[in-house]
């Protein structure tokens, strides 16, 4: 569990014991039967809420962090290919590369696992005809 998940479930723990039902705590609230039983039910609705919201944005920031790594080494393989055009160096290799980044991935789609495969870039055909698109490497 992330941190903020691990200190909710904290404060559900001490929050929804039974020991939430004392004299004084009766006094200050002045609630019914009907109200402690809602509020223990929304316990794990809360939990379950607030966990959500947690993996969206853990799901956005490495999203977000894939596009920026990705974006970082296109740019960079251009600034190569700038450099060794200016100093009239060879570019085939450099530009070979920056070819295969052409297609920008589809981040969303990209699972944890999936990432490995980013890159399609070699395409043959089977011994049935049909085309195979694989990973370069």
């Amino acid at each position: 569990w992330s941190p903020a998940q691990y200190l909710l479930f904290q404060i559900a723990d001490k929050v929804s014991t039974p020991s939430i039902r004392s004299f004084e705590v009766d006094c200050l609230l002045e609630w019914n039967h009907y109200q402690y039983t809602g509020y223990y039910c929304a316990i794990p609705a809360a939990i379950a809420a607030f966990s959500i919201v947690c993996y969206a944005v853990i799901r956005a920031k490495n999203i977000t962090r894939r596009k920026n790594d990705f974006f970082q080494k296109k740019f960079k393989l251009q600034e190569k290919v700038a450099t060794a055009r200016r100093n009239g160096k060879e570019t085939a290799e450099i530009q070979a590369a920056l070819d295969e980044m052409k297609v920008t991935p589809n981040f969303v789609a990209l699972s944890l696992g999936a990432a490995a495969t980013m890159r399609m870039g070699e395409q043959w055909e089977t011994e049935d005809g049909s085309i195979a698109r694989g990973p370069t490497e």
